[in-house]
């Protein structure tokens, strides 16, 4: 079994195939780390994957971390 280490290795191994089983395009469907201004936590912040499906208006997001992380209500 591949060990995931990585913020990164996570969306490629696990999220993204995900979202392909479950008919999203990668490329028209999905947007990457799409820069937002008003966070609890940074002047600026980052969204990892925002699915927008192809529209004006995001469907919703995603916030990705590497497997071994615990996801809190910061995040």
């Amino acid at each position: 079994m591949t060990t995931i280490n990585t913020e990164t290795e996570t969306v490629v191994k696990k999220i993204l195939p995900y979202l392909q089983r479950r008919g999203y395009d990668l490329v028209a469907d999905l947007d990457f780390e799409t820069e937002v201004t008003i966070t609890d936590r940074y002047s600026k912040g980052y969204i990892d994957i925002l699915v927008t499906c192809g529209k004006k208006k995001p469907q919703f997001l995603i916030e990705a971390k590497k497997i071994s992380k615990k996801l809190t209500a910061k995040d």
